[in-house]
């Protein structure tokens, strides 16, 4: 696996659901019974910023965009600037919410426990989509992570979208996305029940495909907990497996974990091209000017897509995201033996990514 540290690709993570995240570990759960924890551990929680954090810990240089407010925002705004996080934080009259995993150690069962985000305000929300706007040129990737909490639309993503420029942009989200679909998306990353909610079709593959095809995205990327992974791209679909991990501590947050890697390697290896700004795609909604999407029949067809906005798109080749992909699912096992989501040990990444086998997926993926 690359490390960043030379490159250092300048990122931006979108997390509008920010949440103080608790992970308490128990011998064994009882439903009904009075249970004493026997460790605890709390840090910074929420899909943007265990993105963030992923990044960051690959070698980027990640700025976290959300809001927060009441005492939880303290915590959380002081664990951010411990961990050399630089944050765009709206306060809120909303108290942040708190996140609460409990483990049972003797089955290794993993429960979640996610308290409702408070309501935001429409000057709330404008004073983040400000911010973002102002910080969001020169950024090589975006994340756009997560659900917004109530209050916001999905008109919040779909302006940041438009001011991205050529960035990478990234969605790890499938409520109220349609507008920033619209805009033009590069990536979309989701686990296997989000992908059919998204794309309103009950097989994977012809999930997969709708959002190659009528949303104009390059790739979608799709996880599924310990099973096996699929990449899909115009050019066709790849599968990822590992073997079962042993010491696993919590799972939570590894699809976050996966997201951060991903949209890191993507843009340092895009940097680290040698005429990565002259190689972007000035077509919409396209890999590659000459491009074909290829059928599931294995035919080819001319590309459709949508009309999208003018915002310049990123040519991503197949290489770049084949890679990518496998060194953010390495990171996310990683992840998954430590008890704080998105928390992994490099070379233990490093050391995992050889176990991840890829191969391409010949016949239908279901």
């Amino acid at each position: 696996m690359s490390n960043l540290s030379a490159e250092r690709p300048r990122l931006l993570s979108v997390g509008p659901s920010p949440a103080w995240q608790k992970v308490l570990h128990f011998g064994a759960l009882a439903v009904g019974e009075v249970n004493r924890a026997v460790s605890r551990c709390e840090g910074s929680g929420g899909k943007g910023c265990n993105l963030a954090r992923a990044a960051q810990r690959r070698g980027a240089v990640v700025t976290l965009a959300q809001f927060a407010g009441g005492y939880t925002a303290d915590f959380l705004t002081a664990e951010l600037e411990r961990l050399g996080i630089r944050h765009l934080t709206a306060r809120t009259g909303s108290q942040t919410r708190v996140c609460t995993t409990v483990i049972s150690d003797a089955d290794g069962t993993v429960t979640e426990l996610i308290e409702p985000s408070g309501v935001v305000t429409v000057a709330e929300s404008q004073a983040l989509c400000a911010l973002v706007l102002a910080e969001i040129r020169g950024c090589e990737g975006v994340a756009l992570a997560g659900t917004c909490p109530p209050g916001v639309s999905g008109d919040f993503y779909a302006a940041i979208a438009r001011a991205a420029g050529d960035a990478v942009l990234l969605l790890d989200a499938v409520c109220d996305v349609r507008p920033v679909l619209a805009e033009g998306v590069d990536i979309i990353k989701v686990n296997r029940a989000e992908l059919v909610r998204l794309a309103e079709r009950p097989r994977l593959e012809d999930a997969a495909w709708r959002c190659l095809e009528e949303f104009g995205v390059a790739a979608v990327a799709v996880t599924a907990g310990p099973d096996a992974a699929f990449l899909f791209l115009r050019q066709g679909a790849w599968e990822y497996s590992w073997p079962r991990l042993s010491g696993v501590r919590n799972s939570t947050g590894a699809g976050d974990c996966v997201s951060g890697v991903l949209l890191a390697e993507v843009a340092a290896r895009l940097r680290s091209e040698a005429t990565p700004r002259q190689a972007r795609s000035p077509v919409p909604g396209r890999l590659d000017a000459e491009r074909r999407i290829p059928n599931r029949g294995g035919a080819s067809k001319d590309d459709k897509v949508a009309p999208r906005g003018p915002r310049r798109r990123p040519a991503l080749s197949e290489e770049i995201l084949i890679e990518a992909f496998a060194a953010g699912l390495a990171c996310a096992c990683a992840s998954c033996l430590t008890d704080l989501p998105a928390e992994y040990d490099p070379e233990q990444a490093d050391r995992l990514r050889a176990s991840i086998r890829i191969r391409r997926a010949t016949g239908a993926v279901t």
